[in-house]
């Protein structure tokens, strides 16, 4: 969608019309509570609109950013007064208190007068999370969820057979088929046969990588005692779920080191931390920029019942983060540090070694520079928003989801860490917090420079108080691989 094609509004009535950029879902899992990300414009028809509030079944809360340059939209309309119409923010949802089904999402606008017009935008009807699937005549001790899309032939062989060659043998594995081509999915039926250790469960529609293992994760049967994630297209070391078992301790969730493959086997590194350190036992470092990779990964079931619903998508969220900040708030986080399985590197991977770990900087320092050169005008300003809705969007949902759903359970300082990072954006003490822990790279370099990145999304987002709003270059909108990622990966184009 670009700038231009903002349409009729979803809303209007007492002069007041409301655009929204990213569409209300029609129903959503909201569980114990989450939070929904909102971004769209505000307009009046005779008066200037002075403060905005979004709601969604629970009090009104003030967006992170209103009036933000909409010089598009003014144009379109023919009014100066929408040439600062933008807002966006973080709305939390609160669980269904009424029993109705339904969470209606709300924007109230006070006005120049005084007056206050209040517009439902949607009602979002609270859908309940997919029941668990049988898992077969004794309930196993670990419950395998593998998600698959179009699965290469040979690495899903490769993967499957690694499965049944683990030294704990009393598990179950649950795959959730994203709609594969029939030609796909007749493969994997082949390739698991008659083995009652898998159920296969294919969705009628096509979900995305993020929604497909949440689907696979709601179908854990209560009675298993662990959770592992895996993958499509890697290779599990034998031991791998027995060493991860005998090593989670009194933590919610461990994961181990792997090692870096090619498709044909061949070692690229023998550990995957080539550019930085795992931030498990660093609360904050773990919001700003995770480590903890989903395959690597084993969790005990309890974790699901704060963890499920995963809350919508924003920006460069990931299920296997959301799993580890909620592991990481409420409880500790164990590491096995040694290779336990091969994390296949190839071209039709979702993120990949090299993605996960490209950050929100991108290279070193000489190479930063050299790219700056022969830029065209405002390819460093766009970069910098898609960095602010991308990552410090993505920040800010899970540490307000977060605190809906887990509550008092959240530790002291993991709570101190949440409320710095949701400030950034509009307290000089908490960008000062952020800014201050780019010194820890001189010691521990955990999080790839991602505070750096956030810090300059945050310097956009100050910026566009500075400029006036007649530079389209300056529009407050989305970036276009940002609208509509509930349901695609922001950077997929990027990636190749």
């Amino acid at each position: 969608m670009l700038a231009e094609d903002w349409g009729e509004p979803l809303a209007d009535g007492d002069g007041l019309a409301v655009w929204l950029r990213t569409p209300a879902p029609e129903r959503l899992a909201i569980g114990r509570g989450s939070a929904l990300f909102v971004h769209g414009a505000a307009v009046h028809d005779r008066l200037p609109v002075r403060r905005l509030e979004l709601s969604a079944g629970g009090p009104p809360a003030p967006p992170m950013a209103e009036a933000m340059p909409s010089p598009t939209l003014a144009r379109r309309l023919g009014d100066p007064r929408a040439a600062r119409a933008i807002f966006w923010g973080v709305v939390p949802l609160a669980a269904d208190a009424t029993g109705s089904g339904a969470v209606e999402l709300a924007l109230t606008a006070t006005l120049g007068d005084g007056a206050a017009v209040r517009l439902p935008l949607a009602s979002i009807r609270s859908e309940a999370a997919a029941e668990p699937v049988a898992a077969g005549p004794e309930p196993a001790t670990v419950a395998i969820s593998m998600a698959t899309y179009e699965p290469p032939a040979a690495l899903l062989e490769r993967q499957l057979e690694s499965l049944r060659a683990q030294t704990h043998a009393d598990w179950h594995c649950t795959i959730s088929d994203d709609g594969s081509s029939d030609e796909s999915f007749a493969r994997l039926q082949s390739l698991i046969g008659a083995d009652p250790r898998f159920t296969v469960s294919r969705s009628s529609e096509r979900l995305g990588a993020y929604a497909n293992f949440a689907r696979a994760l709601a179908m854990v049967p209560d009675e298993a005692t662990y959770v592992a994630l895996c993958d499509q297209d890697d290779r599990w070391h034998p031991e791998k779920l027995e060493t991860l078992i005998a090593n989670l301790g009194d933590a919610r969730l461990v994961f181990s080191d792997m090692r870096l493959t090619r498709a044909d086997g061949s070692v690229i590194a023998d550990t995957y931390w080539t550019s930085r350190l795992p931030n498990h036992d660093n609360f904050a470092s773990l919001l700003l920029g995770n480590s903890v990779t989903g395959a690597a990964s084993l969790f005990r079931r309890e974790l699901l019942d704060d963890a499920l619903p995963l809350p919508p998508r924003a920006g460069n969220l990931y299920h296997d983060h959301w799993l580890a900040l909620v592991a990481g708030a409420s409880g500790g986080i164990a590491y096995v540090d040694r290779p336990l399985y091969d994390y296949v590197q190839h071209a039709g991977a979702v993120i990949g070694h090299a993605g996960a770990n490209r950050g929100v900087v991108g290279g070193s320092v000489p190479r930063r520079i050299a790219a700056l050169r022969g830029r065209r005008r405002g390819r460093l300003r766009s970069e910098w928003r898609r960095i602010y809705f991308a990552e410090y969007c993505r920040v800010a949902l899970t540490a307000i989801a977060l605190q809906q759903r887990l509550g008092s359970a959240i530790g002291r300082r993991q709570r101190r860490a949440l409320k710095l990072a949701l400030a950034a954006d509009r307290s000089p003490l908490a960008l000062a917090w952020l800014a201050g822990r780019q010194l820890r790279r001189l010691r521990r370099d955990d999080t790839g420079g991602s505070e750096a990145g956030l810090l300059r999304g945050l310097a956009w987002r100050r910026g566009l108080r500075l400029r006036r709003a007649r530079d389209p270059l300056d529009d407050a909108d989305l970036p276009p691989a940002i609208v509509g990622v509930e349901l695609s990966f922001p950077d997929e184009d990027d990636d190749g």
